[in-house]
């Protein structure tokens, strides 16, 4: 009875030693692939994290960050000249006119361009008028001129006899040999005369707008004019304005006649302003 026992132990036993080092091989080559699964998988996770869905968008380069802004800097305190006045057709104005002359030029639209570039032109005639009127006269001549689409607006604040003399030269401005306005048409003015010191757009704190100052004895007497005027032609320029009686000059250049801005005084005029003021 021991016999068969011992040859099934001795069995077993030899069962477990051929199994043995079988069991070490697939250890060890558990061992050498686990690193490699794992990087795999980590490789894979991070691909799926950073890796968008979408289109991708490339970096700028830090490099290209500093171009916008080295050219902001070049370009900056320069100022931008805006497109010179281009004509509306004779179609084009007269159908305007016929919508709008016989309106309220309160009621009268804006163009922009229009009043940009009429503006500047109205102060040119002023200045023009002036010289003419004062002959070098250094009274100071308050001008709000506002334009609209087809008409302008024309105030004039100063001493009286100033201010008379510039209207009656203000009628004889002409567009070279040929007339200069289609309308010119004294209206009530909408100010009062006030010393220019006085001006509480430029004095804060100072009297009420419209508030007129009158004068002390002695001061010379101050009053407004207003027109309403329209042109004859929408393309005239300021260097084609002459006064009635002056020779058209020879050979002349239009030249450059700098940006049609909101401001800027000449002959001594304080320009106040246009639109809103």
């Amino acid at each position: 009875m021991s016999q068969p026992r011992t040859e099934s132990s001795s069995a077993a036993q030899s069962a477990t030693q051929a199994g043995a080092p079988q069991a070490g091989r697939a250890r060890a080559i558990l061992g050498w692939l686990l690193p490699i699964v794992l990087g795999a998988g980590a490789v894979g996770f991070q691909f799926a994290l950073d890796v968008p869905k979408g289109e991708m968008i490339p970096r700028a380069d830090k490099k290209d960050e500093k171009k916008p802004a080295s050219r902001e800097r070049t370009t900056r305190g320069k100022r931008t000249k805006r497109a010179g006045w281009e004509a509306r057709s004779a179609q084009r104005v007269a159908v305007l006119r016929e919508s709008w002359e016989n309106q309220d030029v309160a009621d009268e639209p804006v163009d922009e361009q229009f009043r940009r570039h009429h503006e500047s032109l109205l102060r040119s005639a002023v200045s023009l008028a002036r010289r003419d009127a004062l002959d070098g006269g250094s009274a100071v001549i308050q001008t709000w001129p506002t334009c609209h689409l087809i008409r302008c607006e024309l105030e004039l604040c100063g001493p009286t006899p100033a201010v008379d003399g510039i209207g009656e030269s203000l009628a004889l401005v002409r567009w070279g040999q040929e007339p200069l306005w289609r309308e010119l048409s004294e209206v009530e003015p909408t100010r009062e005369p006030r010393e220019p010191q006085t001006d509480p757009a430029r004095q804060p704190g100072g009297e009420k707008a419209g508030k007129a100052k009158k004068a002390k004895k002695g001061e010379e007497a101050r009053s407004c004019r207003r027109w309403v005027v329209s042109f004859e032609n929408d393309g005239v320029a300021r260097h084609e304005l002459r006064m009635e009686g002056d020779e058209e000059p020879e050979d002349e250049e239009p030249g450059d006649e700098g940006p049609e801005d909101e401001g800027g005084a000449a002959e001594g005029d304080a320009i106040i302003g246009g639109r809103g003021e």
